[in-house]
C-alpha cells in the first residue's frame, strides 16, 4: 500500500483539516493513473491509496487517527451474478473450484518472492484450465494477450488481495480494480478471486479456505477514459460508525518502565527534531560517565546526566549520609541520615543511596556504586595498611578503565592527584568541577598518548619549557594533547590540606547556589565535548573575543557550540571567562616524567607520594624551580603600580 501519513500539531489543526478536498486530491491521481493506463503497468501503487490524519499525544500515548482509503464509484449499477433473492452474496471458494493441483500451483506462484514472480500480490490474473487442472498467475497487462487465445476450458479470474473479512462485502480496493478493468479492459462482466489467506498450514484448502469466488456485472460508459473523475468516497467511519476519527490510549498498555524511559528521551529529541538536527544523542546516551565524589556536585551532575539522557552512571564515595547533606545535595533525604548502615552505624554511604535514588528517578539507567577511600598524597600510609592501600588502587584503575568521562568532584586538592594520574595515562576525558564561596572552576584536561613516547623524547620535553603557542595552524588554538590540567599551574605538589585546619576550614563553604551552576555547567560541558566532530580531541579556542573565534565556531565546534579549556566564574559579580592554559612540563600530575613513574614503578612510587610529597616534587622537577626562587627578584605588592596590579 501506498499513502500519505499527516501528523498534526495541535488537535485543533486536524478537526479543521479540509478533509474533501485532501480525499478528492487522491481521487484525482487514481482516476489519472487508471485512465492513462499507469494502474495498469502498477496496480499496487496507484490503486492501493490511503491518507492517514494523526494527532499524537506523545507524553500521554492517546492517539486520535483517521483513515481515509479513496475508492472511486465507478461503474455503477454493480451487481453479483451470485446474489440470492435477499441480495446476499452466494460465493463459492477457491478450494471448491480448484482441485488440489491447481491450488498447490496457485500457492507456489502466490508465495513465491520477486524477481521469480512476475505479478504483483495486489492486484493480478488467474487463468484456470480445468482441464489440466492447471493455475497460472499473470500480470494484469497480459489480459488482452491470453484473451485472445484462451481455451474452452480456461476460466480467467481478476484475482485482488481482500482487507475485509466481510463474506458479504468485499474491501475497498474491488472498486478501484473495477474502475481499471471497466476503463482499460473494457469489460463488464467478470470473474474475481478474493484472496484471503489463513494461518500457514501443510493444508492449502486450510490455508485459503476463506478466498472468495464470485461473478460482478456492471455498466460502462463506452467514453469512460473522457469522462470527468467519478465520485470518491472512502473516509473511515469509528467505532460508533459516525463520520469521526478513531482514538487509542495506549497509556495503560504499556510497561510503565518503558515510558519512563520514552518520556526522558521525548525532550531530547524534540530538541533534535526542532532545534539541533545534527545533534547525536546516541553518542551522548551511550557516554559512560563516573563521578568521583557524590556530595553537592556530584548529586546535581549525576541528575543532569539523567537528563541528557546518559545510560551508564558510576558513582564513588566512601563518606555517609549526615544531616546536613539532604538540603544541598538533591539525592539524599533525612530517611538516608537515620537509616541503619550494614556497615555499622547510622547513615547510609553516600554512593549506594545516590545510586537507588538515581534508580527510583529513572528505573533503566545503569548504575555503579563503589565504596572506595582514594588514597591521597600527604596522607601517610602506615605499614599494616600498605596491602589495602594496593588493593585500593588497583580497584580505582579498573573502575576507572571502564568509563569515559571521568569527574572530579571531591573535597580536597590532593583527593584529585591519583584519579588525574590514572586517568591521564588511560587516555580518558576529566572533567574537574571545584568550587569557592562565590567562585568555580569548570575545566577539561588534555588527552596525551603517553605510550608512544620514548624515553629520550620524555626527557627532552621535561626539558622543554612550557608555550602557550598552539602547534597547530591556527593561532587560535590549542590542540587537546596541550591543554593543561588541574595541577598545572601549581609549583608545588599536593599535600595534605587538612592536617592543619579547624573542622570550619575543612568544609567545603559555598553559596547554594555556586553548585548548582557548575553542576549545569560541567553537564553541558561535557555535551558539548562529547558532540563535537573530535569529541574528546577537539581543541580550544585561546580568545573566545577575537575574530578568528568564529573561524573555530564553524570549523571545530560542536553542534551546542564552543568548546573551551576551562570555564571561571565568580557570582559576586556576576562574571564568567574561559581561559586556556597549556599544560606544564614539569606538572606533578600529568608531566610525563609523573605519568613514567607510575606506569614503571606503580604502588613503589605511589607510596612513597603519599608518605612524602616531596619526592612527587622531585620526579617531576618543581624543585629545581624553587632552587633558583632565590635569584628571582619580586616586588612587594606595595611597590607594584596601579596598572600592574590585576586584582584578581
Amino acid at each position: 500500500m501506498y499513502g500519505q501519513l499527516i501528523c498534526m500539531n495541535v488537535m485543533q489543526d486536524m478537526i479543521e483539516f479540509d478533509k474533501k478536498s485532501y480525499l478528492e486530491t487522491i481521487g484525482d491521481e487514481i482516476w489519472q493513473s487508471i485512465c492513462d493506463g499507469r494502474a495498469l503497468e502498477n496496480p499496487e501503487e496507484h490503486l492501493s491509496r490511503f491518507g492517514l490524519l494523526v494527532y499524537a499525544d506523545l507524553k500521554r500515548y492517546k492517539f486520535v487517527y483517521w483513515f481515509n482509503f479513496p475508492a472511486i464509484n465507478y461503474p455503477s449499477d454493480v451487481s453479483n451474478s451470485n446474489s440470492d433473492s435477499k441480495g446476499h452474496l452466494t460465493h463459492q471458494s477457491i478450494t471448491e473450484i480448484f482441485n488440489d493441483t491447481a491450488l498447490n500451483s496457485f500457492h507456489e506462484q502466490f508465495e513465491s518472492h520477486r524477481p521469480a514472480r512476475s505479478f504483483q500480490r495486489g492486484y493480478f490474473i488467474v487463468a484456470h484450465d480445468k482441464r489440466n487442472h492447471s493455475a497460472k498467475c499473470l500480470p494484469l497487462t497480459d489480459y488482452k494477450r491470453i484473451a485472445e487465445k484462451v481455451e474452452p476450458s480456461t476460466d480467467i479470474y481478476f484475482a485482488f488481495s481482500d482487507p475485509s473479512p466481510n463474506l458479504q462485502h468485499p474491501g475497498w480496493p474491488l472498486r478501484n480494480f473495477l474502475a481499471l478493468i471497466s476503463v482499460q479492459l473494457k469489460l463488464n462482466h467478470v470473474k474475481i478471486i478474493r484472496v484471503r489467506r489463513g494461518q500457514p498450514t501443510v493444508d492449502h484448502k486450510s490455508y485459503y479456505h476463506h478466498s472468495l469466488v464470485f461473478e460482478v456485472n456492471f455498466q460502462r460508459d463506452e467514453n469512460d477514459s473522457n469522462i470527468s473523475r467519478p465520485v470518491v468516497t472512502g473516509w473511515e467511519r469509528n467505532e460508533s460508525q459516525q463520520m469521526a476519527p478513531k482514538r487509542v490510549n495506549l497509556s495503560s498498555l504499556l510497561d510503565p518502565i518503558k515510558l519512563a524511559e520514552d518520556a526522558v528521551n521525548l525532550n531530547l529529541k524534540l530538541m533534535k527534531w526542532r532545534l539541533v538536527p545534527g545533534l547525536e544523542l546516541e553518542r551522548i546516551a551511550n557516554t559512560r560517565c563516573l563521578l568521583l565524589g557524590c556530595g553537592t556536585l556530584g548529586c546535581h551532575i549525576a541528575r543532569g546526566l539523567l537528563a541528557w539522557g546518559v545510560k551508564s552512571i558510576g558513582l564513588l564515595d566512601n563518606s555517609k549520609v549526615s544531616y546536613s547533606n539532604p538540603v544541598r545535595q538533591t539525592l539524599y533525604t533525612s530517611a538516608d541520615c537515620i537509616s541503619k548502615n550494614p556497615a555499622g552505624g547510622t547513615g547510609l554511604f553516600k554512593s549506594e543511596a545516590a545510586a537507588a535514588s538515581l534508580k527510583s528517578i529513572h528505573p533503566t539507567v545503569v548504575v555503579e556504586s563503589h565504596v572506595l577511600s582514594i588514597p591521597m598524597p600527604g596522607h601517610h600510609v602506615v605499614q599494616n595498611d600498605i596491602e589495602q592501600t594496593k588493593q585500593d588502587i588497583e580497584k580505582l584503575e579498573g573502575i576507572i578503565d571502564r568509563y569515559d568521562v571521568i569527574f572530579l568532584l571531591m573535597d580536597t586538592r590532593e583527593s584529585r592527584w591519583l584519579p588525574t594520574v590514572i586517568g591521564m595515562s588511560k587516555k580518558k576525558l576529566i572533567i574537574n568541577a571545584a568550587i569557592g564561596f562565590d567562585t568555580f572552576l569548570l575545566q577539561r584536561f588534555g588527552i596525551r598518548d603517553y605510550s608512544q613516547l620514548e624515553q629520550s623524547s620524555l626527557e627532552q620535553r621535561d626539558q622543554q619549557p612550557s608555550t602557550s603557542k598552539p602547534s597547530n595552524d591556527n593561532s587560535n588554538q590549542l590542540d587537546c594533547d596541550k591543554l593543561g590540567c588541574y595541577f598545572c599551574n601549581d609549583i608545588v605538589a599536593p599535600g595534605n590540606s587538612t592536617s592543619d585546619r579547624t573542622l570550619d576550614q575543612q568544609c567545603t563553604v559555598s553559596r547554594p547556589g555556586v553548585s548548582m551552576l557548575v553542576s549545569a555547567l560541567a553537564v553541558e560541558f561535557m555535551a558539548s565535548i562529547i558532540s563535537s566532530p573530535s569529541g574528546c580531541r577537539t581543541p580550544a579556542p585561546m580568545d573566545t573575543h577575537s575574530e578568528s573565534s568564529m573561524e573555530y565556531e564553524l570549523d571545530t565546534a560542536s553542534e551546542l557550540g564552543i568548546v573551551p579549556h576551562s570555564i571561571r566564574g565568580n557570582i559576586s559579580r556576576y562574571h564568567i571567562y574561559m581561559p586556556t592554559s597549556p599544560c606544564f612540563n614539569k606538572c606533578s600530575a600529568c608531566s610525563p616524567a609523573v605519568i613514567r613513574s607510575y606506569l614503571e614503578q606503580k604502588h613503589e612510587f605511589l607510596i612513597k607520594v603519599f608518605n612524602d610529597p616531596s619526592h612527587l616534587e622531585e620526579i617531576a622537577g618543581l624543585k629545581d624551580l624553587k632552587n633558583v626562587s632565590d635569584d628571582v627578584w619580586a616586588l612587594d605588592s606595595d611597590e607594584m603600580t596601579p596598572d600592574e596590579y590585576s586584582g584578581d
